[in-house]
């Protein structure tokens, strides 16, 4: 194939490694949760927990994107400035700060709500620390077995596509200040609507036909969120060469 062929072709789909990962997770986390009989509440504890996992490899990326990306702060900064490895560490830890306040503050909030909602679950007027206690107690079994799963999945994607992949090269830190909000922008969608289902049906939250629904949307809307993400660089990663090959 020629060189103008192969530039104007369609891009490179995104690698399935990180996709086959994400899904086997949530299939295995299915699983234990349908044998520990966790309802939606623990499940949602547990997909907080991921959010706190893809805050703990974004500062990670930012770390990578800022000391050995090709334009860490953007295009245009890079035109004009000269970014040296000074520079480029101060830049980086900087964001990567930030980052971590905001992105833990937000994560702190959002834990504390969600800790709390057997007691706005419970029609029955009990007492609100009882019926935390009892929720925490009944996602015990298993809970690290989850978070380890998600651990392993994004540390597959992270491995293969960001760094094997280099994906890191075309990235931003400025992208990747604001990247985690985008990327659970769907899976919190479908928590938020599953959360009106459950609120609307008192006593739904537990039964095991909903976790398993949850999961099952909850996956599809990991898929294509990763997609759409890693999709979206193969776009970027074409654009110059179809550029190149065309003043060639």
């Amino acid at each position: 194939m020629s060189e103008h062929g192969h530039a104007g072709s369609i891009p490179r789909l995104p690698s399935r490694v990180g996709l086959a990962a994400l899904i086997a997770a949530n299939l295995l986390i299915a699983i234990q949760a349908l044998h520990w009989g966790w309802g939606y509440y623990q499940v949602l504890l547990i997909y907080w927990g991921e959010a706190l996992v893809i805050g703990a490899y974004n500062v990670l990326r930012l770390l990578v994107v800022g000391l050995f990306g090709d334009q860490p702060f953007g295009a245009w900064l890079s035109r004009w400035v000269s970014v040296s490895f000074g520079s480029r560490l101060l830049g980086t830890l900087l964001g990567a700060g930030f980052f971590i306040l905001k992105f833990g503050g937000f994560a702190l909030a959002t834990g504390f709500w969600l800790v709390m909602l057997p007691a706005h679950f419970d029609s029955a007027g009990g007492r609100p620390a009882e019926l935390v206690m009892e929720g925490l107690r009944e996602t015990g079994p298993g809970v690290g077995i989850a978070v380890g799963l998600l651990v392993a999945s994004h540390g597959v994607s992270f491995v293969w596509n960001f760094l094997w992949k280099r994906e890191f090269a075309k990235q931003t830190v400025v992208g990747l200040i604001f990247w985690p909000y985008a990327r659970m922008a769907l899976v919190l969608a479908v928590v938020i609507g599953g959360l009106f289902y459950v609120k609307l049906n008192p006593g739904f939250e537990s039964a095991p036909v909903m976790v398993v629904l949850f999961f099952l949307v909850k996956t599809i809307a990991d898929a294509v969120t990763h997609l759409w993400e890693h999709r979206s660089f193969a776009s970027r990663e074409a654009a110059p060469r179809a550029a190149q090959a065309q003043i060639v």
